[in-house]
């Protein structure tokens, strides 16, 4: 069985930077263990820019974060829960529902997801900025 681990990275200013770096290490290591491996890179699909993911965590799940006290870690689970479609994978006569993944969207996609997320914070009277009303470039991410 060959195992895989599918992360979004990018080259900013000459440095590898991988989102979530924590995440990619837990995962990598109770997939791998501690041992040497191998890795491979390849060009993104239109997938969600570094901004806008940087604005999802920055902004917007930071925002619900305030708002009743679950980390957004937290939120980005409900969330992507609430708003985008597990799906089924076929592993022999073995069935299995998989999350979805925000790294996977497309641009439009990822859009949709978020004004999602909006539309429903503001019927729990919750005020999610748009990103042209605040600085959320230099927001932390996890």
């Amino acid at each position: 069985m060959v195992k895989r681990v599918d992360w979004f990275a990018g080259i900013r200013e000459g440095k590898f930077v991988v989102p979530d770096r924590d995440g990619f290490l837990r995962t990598v290591l109770e997939m791998f263990g501690d041992k040497d491996q191998s890795l491979s890179l390849s060009v993104a699909k239109n997938t969600r820019s570094g901004a806008q993911n940087k604005y999802l965590w920055g902004v917007v799940y930071r925002v619900l974060s305030d708002w009743n006290g679950n980390t957004p870690e937290e939120w980005h689970q409900i969330c992507k829960q609430k708003f985008l479609q597990s799906y089924m994978l076929q592993v022999g006569e073995e069935e299995f529902e998989l999350e979805p993944s925000t790294t996977k969207l497309s641009k439009d996609e990822f859009n949709e997801y978020v004004e999602s997320i909006r539309r429903w914070a503001a019927g729990h009277e919750v005020v999610i900025p748009e990103p042209g009303q605040v600085d959320w470039v230099n927001s932390s991410q996890p």
